[in-house]
């Protein structure tokens, strides 16, 4: 059915503002379907962008409201008055849109991308020879300024040319004018994965195409010589080119994002622009992290699909009753469930029978570690149906996690428990199977027999392997039926009382599939070892008959020497004759000039990454130099450079805003001189929150044991539990026996200005201190240089100090602040003073616990405190602190606003 006048005006407008909309970057949902409120709607948005006054182009202001005014008059049945409009024949301004309209393709921008479609890749580098020339010799009939060229290949093969081009101005042309070989080019009003031309950055969105053209992308045509297909006279600015260009980091990360760009040449892109580094390379490092954990879960499911596919390899396990009862428990309701425990020797494929029991297990190797893995936190009820707990090395680590290992049916389990919790992660494990293997080596074994909850068959499983499989024939590799006793290859064995010999253990033949090593050309493979070692032990041949039988790798008889010197040579464990041709030779072992300056250099890198030690440099030297070093000579060569293994002594780092903060400060108290900063510095006064020790006699070892590093001790004794004291929460002082103190010094001394109860002063309580005197009196009680003020007091920057309230009180005062940077307790000289009380009352709790003295009341505390504030030793460590004050600012200069430690 023909459209009436309405319809035909309604898809005029949306045509064109669904043009602009592009081309002035809105991202509109609008079509010709669309009702007549929606196209309101969206006309209004696009209006406020195209208008003049908005930045917009007159002309498409004027078409816009033209096409609007048409559509009105037809839904009203009227004519509009006036001449019929006419469409503007000349060119229009840089920014108007790309149209499609009635008089055709037709280009009207200042820069275009053409798309040419399409060639077969047998005919595409020909194709691109002849393209390069053809736009070289059109680029002047175009007025073409900037342009950049390339070829890509789809994924069904075919290829296709993109030609980006910014003119020298605004044009008005069809697109007939680009033809090549007959082929007219779709031209786009996008210049960038179908985003609109940006009008207020023009020359930056005309850019973004250049470069999406230009870039390396995943379907990017490469000639036989291996070039790209890419040509431009207007490239990135890390090229050579004449003209250049800046280019944003989020450029690359959008065709990246739209899988056009593949991580490496991602990554190469992302350093040469030079923008957002930092946040663009972690998240390319957590994308490939991710997409190497899928590839490799892929591979491992693929590699496990095939090989337990293969009956020559693998073949299943027989049914065993005591397995099947126990996860048959598993569909029951209980309030607990038992572990199955599997206990046999080493390499005898106790873990590959207990995965054959799940379809998808979590597989966790706990060797002797005393907490989980860190792979117990992938743990999914609806991935995983079991838990395997592998190689488990001592019982103690199951008995000490039971709470974990029962399941609660009425909560989650705690893992990884920290003091804070920041740690911490939970699962839900009722009627989760969890099973354990152990073998002969494994600590505390009777456990299975003593121990209260292991030792009960009511939690656990017992089950011994592979003796638990001589209920059932599962046999991989020959079967030797010979009943002349029983021999026995690692898990290999001839049984004289049963019907069947081979390795009724392992699922996987390691040997066959895993295991290489250097052989001479005259020497066996595994195989024949194996088969002369069974034609000797299981069917007593003579040599000369198993040298008629075997073959060696030359496929030559082998000799009656070699043959002997495999059989005695044969491992039962390794069901081979091992060699160590990988031993031979040897690696450098010296620590030469050359070692000692890398492992110098290595370590100033590292230590400013990780906790750089002996063992990292000795490994670092190993994989990028080839020098087998011991710890030890490492160390000795350390030593003999200069550095040792010392406490980190470097406290906190700053910001630049805050180092250049501290930096003035410290050069204005160097400037002063002596005198000046004396009579400057009046008081130096901050507060400190003491403590009373515990009355617990138990805590009160441990209080007075905190802060004690180091201890003159025998290697052996690090377990000695009578050495063992130290306080983890040094700084959770209950309110009980939490003493705050405020005070302050100079170079008159020390006074106290007043103890408070509550942690911190209120400016109300500070207020009421300084209004009765208290704070003054201490300044004048050490002698300053102004008798009568005014006084400077240097303080940190305490909320309560800088109140209204407080200002004014401690105005009225004749004091004034002299506020230090923000978290810089190096600067206020009090800090110091603090520490040495701290130490001086430590000395006096250790001595009345050395000398069994009851522990002191709270009134017994403060009048100590107060009498080591009033000694003569208080009050000369508060002096010599005082005057070293300008020497701590000195050190601070020095290090550009570092952290001093003088």
């Amino acid at each position: 059915m023909p459209a009436n006048l309405k319809q035909r005006a309604k898809r005029a407008l949306v045509t064109l503002l669904l043009a602009l909309a592009g081309a002035y970057g809105l991202q509109v949902t609008l079509t010709r379907e669309s009702t007549d409120v929606e196209v309101t709607r969206v006309f209004r948005r696009v209006s406020i962008k195209v208008h003049p006054d908005k930045g917009g182009a007159a002309a498409d202001a004027q078409r816009l409201n033209a096409a609007r005014d048409a559509w009105v008059q037809a839904s009203q049945g009227t004519k509009p008055p006036g001449r019929p409009a006419h469409a503007q024949a000349g060119p229009v301004s840089a920014s108007s849109a790309v149209t499609n309209g009635r008089e055709g393709l037709r280009i009207r921008s200042e820069a275009v991308l053409l798309t040419y479609q399409s060639w077969p890749a047998g005919e595409a580098p020909g194709a691109w020879q002849r393209f390069c020339v053809f736009v070289a010799a059109s680029v002047t009939a175009w007025t073409v300024k900037h342009w950049a060229a390339t070829m890509e290949q789809t994924s069904g093969g075919d290829c296709h040319l993109h030609l980006m081009v910014q003119f020298t101005s605004a044009v008005d042309c069809g697109s007939a004018r680009f033809i090549f070989e007959g082929v007219r080019p779709n031209a786009s009003p996008n210049d960038y994965l179908g985003e609109g031309v940006c009008r207020k950055k023009l020359q930056q969105s005309i850019n973004r195409g250049m470069f999406y053209v230009w870039a390396d992308k995943v379907g990017t045509l490469r000639l036989p010589s291996g070039e790209t297909c890419v040509a431009a006279n207007y490239e990135p600015c890390w090229t050579e080119a004449r003209r250049t260009y800046q280019v944003l980091g989020k450029w690359p990360e959008a065709l990246w994002k739209q899988r056009k760009l593949t991580s490496a040449k991602y990554e190469q892109y992302l350093f040469l622009t030079r923008d957002g580094v930092l946040a663009r390379k972690r998240n390319l490092d957590a994308v490939r992290e991710h997409e190497a954990a899928l590839a490799d879960a892929a591979l491992i499911e693929a590699t496990t699909k095939r090989l337990r596919a293969n009956p020559e390899v693998y073949r299943a396990f027989p049914a065993v009753p005591a397995a099947e009862a126990w996860l048959a428990t598993f569909r029951e309701d209980r309030l607990r469930y038992p572990l199955l425990i599997v206990h046999g020797p080493s390499q005898t494929g106790k873990t590959e029978w207990v995965k054959s029991l799940f379809k998808r297990a979590l597989e966790l190797k706990v060797g002797s570690l005393d907490i989980f893995p860190e792979g117990m936190r992938a743990f999914d009820r609806d991935t995983h149906d079991g838990i395997i707990l592998d190689d488990v090395r001592d019982l103690k680590f199951i008995a000490e996690h039971q709470d974990k290992l029962q399941g609660k049916y009425d909560t989650r389990v705690e893992f990884a428990t920290t003091p804070g919790g920041t740690c911490a992660y939970r699962k839900y494990l009722f009627a989760v199977p969890v099973a354990v293997t152990i073998n002969n080596s494994t600590r505390n074994l009777d456990f299975l027999r003593a121990h209260d909850w292991l030792g009960s068959e009511r939690n656990r499983v017992l089950v011994h392997f592979p003796d638990i499989l001589a209920q059932a024939v599962c046999v991989l590799g020959p079967i030797v039926r010979r009943s002349l006793g029983r021999v026995r290859f690692g898990s290999e064995r001839v049984s004289r009382s049963g019907s069947w010999v081979g390795m009724a253990v392992r699922p996987v033949v390691p040997h066959a599939l895993t295991m290489q090593e250097v052989r001479h050309p005259r020497s066996l493979n595994f195989a024949t070892e194996r088969q002369v070692v069974v034609l000797r032990e299981v069917h007593g041949c003579a040599w000369e008959d198993i040298r008629s039988r075997v073959r060696n790798l030359r496929g030559e008889r082998p000799s009656l020497s070699l043959l002997k010197r495999v059989y005695k040579g044969f491992s039962q464990a390794k069901g081979r004759r091992p060699y160590k041709y990988q031993n031979c030779g040897r690696r450098p072992v010296k620590a030469t000039k050359a070692v000692q300056k890398f492992l110098v250099q290595r370590l100033l890198a590292l230590r400013m990454h990780c906790v750089c030690t002996s063992g990292t440099l000795q490994r670092e030297l190993l994989a990028k130099r080839g020098v087998q070093l011991d710890e030890s000579a490492i160390r000795k060569a350390l030593r003999r450079q200069g550095y040792f293994w010392l406490p980190k002594a470097q406290k906190r780092k700053y910001s630049a805003e805050r180092r250049q903060e501290r930096l003035r400060f410290a050069r204005s108290v160097v400037q002063l001189s002596r005198a000046r900063l004396r009579e400057k510095l009046s008081f130096s006064m901050d507060g400190v929150l003491l403590s009373l020790p515990p009355r617990d006699p138990t805590d009160r070892r441990n209080y007075c044991a905190h802060g004690d590093g180091y201890m003159w001790r025998q290697r052996g004794e690090a377990g000695m539990e009578r050495l063992a004291g130290q306080n983890p929460y040094p700084s959770q002082v209950p309110r009980a026996r939490a003493v705050p103190l405020w005070g302050g010094l100079s170079e008159g001394g020390f006074r106290t200005v007043a103890f408070h109860k509550a942690r911190k002063f209120t400016a109300e309580e500070w207020c009421r201190v300084v209004q009765t005197g208290k704070l003054q009196a201490a300044i004048t009680a050490l002698q300053p240089v102004q008798r009568h003020g005014p006084w400077k007091v240097l303080c940190d920057n305490e909320a309560f100090l800088h109140t209204a309230a407080s200002r004014h009180a401690m105005a009225a005062k004749n004091i004034t602040l002299w506020p230090v940077p923000a978290s810089s307790p190096d600067l206020n000289p009090v800090e110091k003073f603090w520490a040495w009380l701290r130490r001086r009352l430590r000395h006096l709790d250790r001595e009345d616990l050395r000398r069994k003295r009851p522990p002191i009341g709270m009134l017994a505390f403060k009048a100590r405190v107060r009498a080591v504030l009033a000694s003569q030793r208080a009050q000369r460590v508060a002096s010599h602190i005082a005057a070293g004050f300008k020497k701590t600012c000195k050190e601070v200069v020095s290090k550009k606003g570092g952290m001093a430690r003088s």
